[in-house]
């Protein structure tokens, strides 16, 4: 059954695919009914859009073809069958203003085809770039808060905790008076890579700011994150540059039991944390479980841990 299932499935492109060509068909039919007037040859752009824009480029161009074979067709069928309806031959083969609408009518659809994909391309890169830190080319603000909506959401029905970690480059501004802007771009970069390297694939990892970063752990405890975050500090004693001196971190990890209010309360739970270590010397992590009965201003109930 199980077998019979996957074979019977029919995806989401497979769906478009066969909803274009059933358009075409039934715009076909319909044209090849009512003959030259009314004329349905703009309506064949519709398949070739609906296709291209979910299929790309190389379907599009195919759907633009074919559209423009069947109008012409059609037209040439129904022009010359009213002249010599007993001979579609000369119609079909031995017409130059045929062939010329063949090529005046494909030009026409792919054109119209490359700027539905040009205008796709916009879009999709507006969308994907309003979302990702132009520097370091992770996740931005934006779209961090988005993310962790999603999970609180998830939090409020499954229940399972899940922990942020807010985290400061310290000394960032000096570093940036001292070795200029350039040295501090590279530092950023730098600090990206090895904190990429360092946390899960399902972690969400996003600059917030300056030389401020987040990272949201999906249904994840403090247990966990510990091994994360402690692999992620012994990296950046071996992985920063010696040209750059010695880069340390401010981090507040803040495991929720609870639902915060919303994606800022999160986040400022852990921004507070965080500079909660820059205060007591820098260059540390502390970690805080926000449980049940927590009053969220006087830290009561809650669990706190520094390493």
């Amino acid at each position: 059954m199980r077998k019979l299932m996957g074979r019977l499935k029919i995806t989401f492109k497979t769906l478009i695919v066969v909803g274009g060509f059933a358009v075409l068909i039934f715009l076909f039919a319909l044209d090849r009914l009512t003959g030259l007037e009314p004329s349905f040859t703009i309506s064949y752009i519709l398949p070739a859009f609906l296709i291209a824009w979910f299929m790309g480029r190389g379907t599009g161009i195919i759907i633009s073809m074919i559209s423009a074979i069947l109008a012409t067709i059609l037209t040439t069928i129904a022009i010359f069958y009213e002249i010599n309806p007993g001979d579609l031959t000369v119609a079909l083969y031995d017409d130059v203003a045929g062939s010329w609408n063949f090529i005046a009518r494909f030009g026409f659809v792919l054109v119209l085809t490359y700027v539905l994909l040009a205008i796709r391309g916009a879009l999709e890169y507006e969308r994907d770039f309003s979302r990702t830190d132009y520097l370091t080319g992770i996740p931005n603000r934006r779209y961090f808060f988005e993310m962790a909506d999603i999970e609180i959401k998830r939090f409020k029905r499954y229940t399972r905790p899940f922990t942020v970690a807010y985290i400061d480059i310290d000394y960032f501004k000096n570093i940036n008076d001292t070795l200029g802007h350039t040295a501090g771009d590279d530092i950023l970069k730098t600090v990206t890579a090895i904190i990429k390297n360092s946390i899960r694939t399902i972690d969400l990892f996003a600059r917030i700011g300056g030389d401020e970063f987040a990272i949201l752990f999906p249904e994840t405890d403090e247990a966990v994150c510990k091994t994360v975050i402690e692999r992620m500090r012994n990296n950046f004693s071996t992985d920063i540059p010696s040209a750059y001196g010695k880069i340390t971190l401010s981090i507040g990890v803040v495991t929720f039991r609870i639902t915060p209010y919303d994606a800022d309360d999160m986040l400022n739970q852990a921004d507070r944390v965080m500079y909660e270590v820059k205060k007591s010397g820098r260059n540390n992590v502390k970690y805080k479980t926000i449980a049940a009965g927590d009053s969220r201003s006087t830290g009561a109930d809650t669990k706190d841990g520094s390493a």
